[in-house]
């Protein structure tokens, strides 16, 4: 028996030792692209353009694409294009951390020429009719056999409308009431709220000549002290990176952009569907075999990351003020060290694990670090992680038609409806009212032409007699 228990104990401890030692069969990255300028130049005129990606941006990137070639070596080795599927939002940003990151991935492992296709040197040549210009050209690859210079890779980048990409952006067509939620949120009681908690900094950013008046005006001036820290430049000599004014400025810019833009409750809901959707679909797909694919690159953006993020409990509004009143407060340990913005070329990994005779896994890894998402296990089973997922979206297809396109998509319509049939009904009261005067003086009328009659008739009777 103790021989048996012992067999049992060895079993269990070589299953758990050949599960560490198992690679994933598939991977899905969601990163914010890298650092890049200013949304808006109101806070910092010195920047020349708005919302594009940065030197400081490209290089983040690139090593984040150096280091998973190091991390997954068996599935980003050569390009094949029936194994690696690359998309983006549509923005010069979220294109060039992409091309960056792949830069960083498949550097010196492009194609080369065969001796056959430089042999038939007409074959590589474009028709064009300058010929020494080409001649110039190929002069200069006389000494390579690579494809492209430094045996670079070229890699699609998918990317849609933003309009039309509910799967990485969100709103637009897709949900047509989300700009309504964006408007309803920056001035509701809870960011008024969060803005009244930072009266004293407000005080003090309005002394140094900063026009901060609601929690909006927080946005453009964390978005360019943000900015201006990644390119090792100051806004301002009294805003010390690190300070408690500073990660005041820092803590609203990235509570507002949460609360506003990565919504909670139904909102997070509608706007996170189709990406969970599709994520659910990659991973089963896999798991059955339909799908060929083994790596999935998404470049996206902070909210993007946030809904995903928030849907799982990992970060949202509530930790990031309760974490911020705890520093502020000079606590050492923070009570969500889990609750973590995603700063620029922050990243999310899905790693899919699917080996023989056990029931695939997921790991969810949030900017190198794990997070255990069912219980206290560093992985979900695929049938736990599908019920997580669902059971946060917690929608059907026709409930988030009802949710992005209700008939209500004005948020004051019950007010302008109310109006409306106040003034109709005064409208009609009025009208009641003259309509009964004009029937009463027609009446008196009427009565006294009959009068003035029978006086004239009587008269005519007394004439005669």
């Amino acid at each position: 028996m103790k021989n048996l228990l012992l067999y049992l104990v060895l079993a269990v401890i070589c299953i758990h030792a050949a599960s560490a030692d198992d690679v994933p069969s598939m991977v899905i990255e969601l990163f914010r692209h890298g650092a890049r300028s200013p949304s808006l130049s109101i806070v910092d005129p010195s920047w020349l353009d708005h919302d594009e990606l940065t030197e400081v941006g490209q290089r983040q990137h690139y090593i984040l694409g150096k280091v998973l070639a190091q991390q997954y070596p068996h599935l980003l080795g050569a390009y094949d294009a029936s194994k690696l599927y690359v998309r983006s939002t549509n923005f010069n940003r979220t294109l060039m951390s992409a091309l960056s990151q792949l830069s960083g991935i498949f550097e010196g492992k492009g194609p080369v020429l065969t001796d056959a296709e430089i042999a038939g040197m007409d074959g590589l040549l474009p028709p064009f009719s300058d010929t020494t210009l080409i001649q110039k050209q190929v002069d200069k690859l006389a000494d390579t056999k690579a494809a492209l210079p430094f045996q670079v890779q070229a890699i699609p980048i998918h990317s849609v409308d933003v309009n039309n990409d509910a799967l990485l952006y969100g709103g637009g067509p897709n949900c047509p009431n989300a700009t309504i939620w964006y408007k309803q949120r920056p001035n509701d009681d809870n960011a008024q709220a969060v803005y009244s908690s930072l009266e004293s900094t407000t005080k003090y950013l309005n002394k140094l000549g900063f026009n901060i008046n609601q929690m909006y005006d927080y946005f453009p001036l964390g978005d360019a002290l943000i900015a201006d820290h990644m390119e090792n430049k100051t806004l301002h000599k009294d805003l010390v990176y690190n300070s408690s004014y500073y990660n005041d400025i820092v803590f609203a810019h990235q509570w507002f952009v949460n609360y506003v833009y990565g919504g909670s409750d139904v909102e997070l809901q509608a706007l996170s569907y189709t990406l969970v959707n599709q994520l659910l679909d990659w991973f089963n797909g896999k798991a059955n075999s339909t799908n060929p694919l083994n790596f999935i690159m998404l470049a996206c953006h902070d909210t993007t990351l946030l809904r995903l993020l928030g849907l799982f409990s990992i970060t949202d509004p509530t930790c990031l003020a309760a974490n911020r009143n705890s520093q502020a407060n000079g606590e050492k340990e923070l009570p969500f060290p889990n609750c973590l913005y995603p700063t620029y070329a922050s990243q999310i990994l899905l790693e899919f694990y699917n080996p023989e005779g056990v029931e695939p896994y997921i790991k969810f890894i949030y900017n190198s670090k794990t997070v255990n998402l069912c219980g206290d296990q560093p992985t979900c089973t695929l049938s736990q992680f599908q019920k997580l997922a669902l059971q946060a979206v917690n929608l059907t297809p026709d409930q988030l038609t009802q949710v992005c396109s209700a008939p209500d998509t004005n948020p004051n319509t019950g007010e302008i409806i109310k109006i409306i049939l106040i003034t109709t009904a005064i409208l009609l009261v009025v009208s009641l009212g003259l309509f009964a005067a004009y029937v009463c003086v027609k009446k008196r009328m009427a009565s006294t032409r009959g009068g003035d009659s029978y006086q004239r008739a009587a008269l005519d009777d007394t004439n005669k007699a």
